[in-house]
């Protein structure tokens, strides 16, 4: 499929999703997040970028490999006072004031660990006790395993809640996005 077709697929379920939390009677099922899958350098982070700037969107982009399990989902800190943990905010939760895009990156790349917050977040949409506000949407993206990038294969649970759009290099949009 070529970028510019995943940019059009995207921007349609990222719309579908935004238009069934406003309405605040979403499921589970209603949430399907687009993942994009193709070789190292393709630009699929930064085709996420322009589904985000073409909707009007922030986009938070969070690349799995890069970030510790506790960074992710927020340290976990004692409760003065009482035997209790509570986790902090991550620094990049999106605090709901304007609608955005959460782009998970580099998924296949991430550890197990990091790829088990992500499924929290596009099945449940929170981590722990902490719930996504209702204008985010959720997108992800990964190299594929046939390209040996420091890839894994995801697991069921984070796979069957994601549309896999298969990309591939296309002159066309190239020369369309140099120009």
């Amino acid at each position: 499929m070529k970028i510019s077709q995943a940019i059009q697929i995207t921007s349609e379920a990222v719309k579908a999703q935004l238009d069934a939390l406003a309405t605040g009677k979403w499921r589970a099922a209603d949430m399907i997040i687009p993942y994009w899958e193709g070789a190292p350098g393709l630009g699929k982070t930064e085709g996420h970028k322009q589904v985000a700037q073409r909707l009007g969107l922030d986009v938070i982009t969070l690349i799995g490999s890069q970030y510790d399990p506790a960074e992710l989902a927020g340290w976990a800190l004692p409760v003065e006072g009482s035997d209790e943990m509570k986790r902090s905010k991550p620094d990049w939760w999106p605090d709901g004031s304007t609608p955005t895009m959460l782009s998970l990156d580099e998924m296949p790349q991430s550890t197990t660990a990091v790829q088990n917050i992500f499924a929290q977040l596009t099945n449940e949409r929170r981590i722990g006790k902490r719930q996504l506000p209702d204008n985010v949407a959720i997108v992800a993206a990964g190299n594929r395993l046939s390209d040996k990038a420091g890839t894994s294969a995801i697991p069921t649970h984070l796979r069957d809640r994601m549309m896999f759009l298969p990309l591939e290099a296309d002159l066309e949009d190239v020369v369309a996005y140099l120009s």
